[in-house]
């Protein structure tokens, strides 16, 4: 597929699939029976900020209370691919941190 080797695709990695209602009529929407969305009743942004403070990032906080050291300028690093994965395991070149750093940054 597309040049990948096959046993890269059988990762084992379970994937989610999230879903998101963005209309009061999404569903209808979806089914071809509205051409246009309803957007009446959607909460704020600051709800929706509220909501993922509440739900994730503040028990997060509760579990790792090392985040307290993060800094902004880390996540290009946090986000890189480690030094033994590299993408010539798949067929590809190899990439390295700095390599998926500099990716991450762009």
């Amino acid at each position: 597929m597309m040049g990948v080797k096959r046993d890269c695709l059988q990762h084992g990695i379970q994937r989610e699939v999230f879903i998101s209602l963005l209309a009061s009529n999404a569903v209808d929407m979806l089914r071809g029976i509205d051409q246009k969305p309803r957007c009446n009743g959607l909460l704020s942004v600051q709800e929706v900020g509220q909501l993922a403070v509440e739900r994730w990032l503040r028990p997060r906080a509760q579990r790792r209370p090392e985040f307290i050291h993060w800094h902004r300028d880390q996540v290009a690093e946090q986000l890189a691919v480690p030094q033994t994965i590299t993408r010539q395991a798949c067929g590809g070149p190899h990439v390295g941190r700095s390599e998926a750093a500099a990716a991450a940054s762009v």
